[in-house]
């Protein structure tokens, strides 16, 4: 299980990431003694999600440098001049999904129309089209301007190409939630119309005002359109 923790002392502005481990999914779980994930001097580093890839049968985890914790002031610290990076990284890591090997790679960065920054990475693999999508945040968290958005790719190490449509999900886009983002790719088995058996349907979950504060959501998508 991954994690990001808020560190202590002199350093608690900053999250970094950790790793537990248990024998059964239900835990308990026992962390390990150390950070998996720390670069302090870019901010240190957040929202990490694993991914297995069903081609090469390697582990990867990828998380989101968390810039913003450093930048000079504004939306979500990061939109007054000069503007910081938060990166989204893709780490190779061992079998046993904690020891990182290999060479991380960025696979995504803000860019102006994300306004402070990028984050909440995660992972998919669509058999069919044989296309890696990259769902991730955009905007500040606390704003109406929070989003889900995809970004394709046919090598999981990229290049990532961002939805030319813009947003997967917005504010005022019908869906009726309010700074949608932090969606994860889901597959579930449903019963086929007439009961001609199984299939499997893809879903994303993600967060959401409501009045309790932030709510978990989820929709059925279809993917197979690179645009």
């Amino acid at each position: 299980m991954y994690y990001s923790g808020q560190l202590s002392g002199n350093n608690s502005a900053f999250h970094c990431i950790g790793a537990a481990k248990s024998n059964h999914i239900l835990g308990p779980y026992s962390p390990l003694s150390q950070p998996i994930a720390c670069p302090l001097d870019q901010g240190g580093a957040i929202d990490p999600s694993g991914f297995l890839d069903p081609v090469s049968r390697n582990r990867y985890v990828v998380y989101k440098v968390d810039g913003n914790s450093i930048g000079n002031g504004g939306s979500c610290g990061n939109t007054v001049a000069p503007q910081v990076s938060t990166p989204i990284i893709l780490q190779p890591v061992a079998e046993d999904g904690m020891t990182f090997i290999g060479t991380p790679v960025t696979i995504l960065d803000r860019t102006e129309q994300d306004g402070p920054l990028v984050e909440a990475p995660d992972l998919y693999y669509d058999e069919p089209t044989g296309t890696y999508v990259l769902f991730y945040s955009n905007h500040c968290w606390s704003e109406q301007g929070y989003s889900v958005n995809y970004a394709t790719a046919k090598g999981i190490r990229g290049e990532y190409k961002r939805a030319s449509k813009g947003s997967l999900i917005a504010t005022g886009d019908g869906l009726g939630i309010v700074a949608p983002g932090g969606a994860s790719a889901v597959v579930r088995v449903v019963e086929e119309e007439g009961g001609a058996g199984e299939k499997n349907k893809t879903s994303i979950v993600f967060h959401g005002n409501c009045g309790e504060g932030r709510c978990l959501f989820g929709v059925d998508i279809n993917i197979g359109v690179s645009s």
